[in-house]
């Protein structure tokens, strides 16, 4: 511990975190594990595997993730998440892509679902993207967002929103 003594601090003790990588054929399959655990009690407090694969014009990729409630937090119950997406090349420049994130958690449901159209080529992007956000019954807010991200190569990218409906425990859009 680099803290002196009596400062308060040479007592804690941090987590202990960790990731491994792997990747196979030119990176066209990959696979990430993250993992925190509690420095005191050796137990897990998050979890991420991310796995991801390209076939043919097509990439697949999931992300699973476990994340134990922290008080003091907006997470304060514990999350076990995964997300599926997919994104198929058309031709040279169109594409199109999905994803869609379930909760094992208290409140278990589809949280967010995306579905999207995308255009590229050699001096700018544009994607135009529908977004579902299913929220938990407890807060009762959903959101329906459409919006559109315009790229410059090698200058950035902005994003402006196109749609944004939201309702709230009542069900009435605002």
């Amino acid at each position: 511990n680099p803290f002196q003594n009596g400062s308060g601090l040479d007592e804690q003790v941090s987590d202990i975190v960790g990731q491994v990588n792997a990747s196979f054929d030119e990176n066209k399959h990959s696979l990430n594990y993250r993992v925190q655990i509690d420095g005191q009690t050796l137990n897990a407090e998050r979890h991420e595997v991310y796995a991801g694969t390209d076939i043919y014009d097509t990439r697949l990729s999931t992300t699973y993730l476990f994340e134990k409630g922290s008080k003091g937090t907006e997470f304060t119950k514990s999350r076990q998440q995964i997300k599926a997406s997919a994104q198929h090349q058309i031709d040279e420049n169109w594409s199109v892509i999905a994803s869609g994130l379930y909760d094992f958690g208290e409140d278990e449901g589809l949280r967010e679902s995306q579905l999207g159209v995308g255009y590229d080529d050699d001096c700018f992007g544009i994607t135009l993207v529908a977004d579902r956000d299913l929220q938990t019954g407890s807060s009762g807010a959903n959101s329906t967002t459409i919006f559109a991200r315009f790229r410059l190569k090698n200058l950035g990218e902005f994003e402006t929103t196109a749609y944004s409906g939201s309702s709230g425990g009542s069900g009435t859009e605002q």
